[in-house]
C-alpha cells in the first residue's frame, strides 16, 4: 500500500513538473502538454501497426538477450572455474563495458550493415553484464564446498554445474537479467534509430522527429518506459514466486 502511494505521488509530481515546464516553455512542438502526449499514446496503441512495431523491437531484444544469456552463462561458469579462461575474457569484457555505445553502434553498422546491426549491438552490450554477473556468482561460492563435491564426483562435470553452480548463481542471474532488459531496450532502440531499421520503435521515433511531431516522440518514449516497467515487474514477480516456493 505504501509503495503504491509513493509511486502514485512520484507520477503525479512528474506530471505536475511537466505541466509547469510546458506552460513556461509555451511551445507545443518542443514540449507539448501531458494531455496531448497521452492522447497520442492512446492513438498509437489503438493502431494495430503499433503493436506489430513493438513486437518486432521486442523480438530483436529477446533474440539478442537469449544469445547473450546462453553465451554469458556458459563462459561465466567456465571463467569462474578456470583461471586461464577468466584471464582471456577479462580484456574483452573490459573493452565492451567501457566502449561508448555510440562508438559500438557506428563500428557495427560499418562492419555488418543495417539489418543485422541491432542484434549484434544489443548482444555486445548485454553479454558483458551477464558474463560478469555469472563470473562473480561462481567465484563467490565457498571453495571448501566445491572441493568436497569435486572429490565426490571425480572433478567438475555437468551434474555439478547443473545441481550446484546454477542454483547458487540464480540471484546473480536475475539481477543481470533486470539490468540487461533496461540496458537492452535502450541500446536496441538507439541502434534502430541510427540504422533506421524498418518496423521498429527506433525508426518510428526517427520519422516523428523528422516530421517535427514531438508529441509522438514523447508518446513512443512513454510506451518504451511502460514496456520496460512491465517486463521488469514480471521478472521480479517471478523471482519472488520462486523464492517463496
Amino acid at each position: 500500500m505504501k509503495k503504491a502511494i509513493v509511486y502514485s505521488s512520484n507520477i503525479m509530481l512528474t506530471i505536475l513538473i511537466w505541466i509547469v515546464f510546458a506552460a513556461y516553455k509555451d511551445n507545443a512542438i518542443v514540449l507539448p502538454m501531458p494531455t496531448v502526449v497521452f492522447g497520442s499514446v492512446v492513438e498509437l496503441l489503438s493502431d494495430a501497426e503499433t503493436h506489430f512495431i513493438i513486437g518486432m523491437t521486442l523480438y530483436r531484444l529477446f533474440i539478442s538477450l537469449a544469445i547473450a544469456g546462453i553465451l554469458g552463462i556458459f563462459l561465466g561458469i567456465i571463467g569462474g572455474i578456470y583461471k586461464c579462461v577468466s584471464t582471456f575474457m577479462k580484456p574483452i569484457v573490459t573493452v565492451l563495458r567501457t566502449l561508448p555505445v555510440v562508438s559500438i553502434i557506428l563500428i557495427v553498422l560499418i562492419w555488418t550493415g543495417y539489418e543485422k546491426a541491432p542484434y549484434i549491438i544489443s548482444f555486445l552490450m548485454i553479454f558483458p553484464v551477464v558474463y560478469q554477473a555469472v563470473f562473480e556468482g561462481i567465484i563467490s561460492i565457498d571453495k571448501k564446498f566445491i572441493e568436497v563435491l569435486k572429490l565426490e564426483h571425480d572433478g567438475i562435470n555437468f551434474t555439478i554445474i547443473k545441481d550446484l553452480y546454477l542454483p547458487l548463481i540464480t540471484p546473480f542471474l536475475k539481477t543481470a537479467l533486470l539490468q540487461s532488459i533496461g540496458l537492452g531496450i535502450k541500446v536496441i532502440v538507439m541502434s534502430e534509430f541510427i540504422a533506421q531499421t524498418k518496423d521498429s520503435i527506433g525508426y518510428m521515433i526517427y520519422l516523428e522527429r523528422q516530421n517535427l511531431q514531438f508529441d509522438l516522440v514523447y508518446a513512443w518514449t512513454i510506451i518504451l518506459i511502460v514496456i520496460v516497467l512491465v517486463i521488469e515487474y514480471m521478472v521480479v514477480k517471478s523471482r519472488n514466486l520462486n523464492g517463496n516456493s
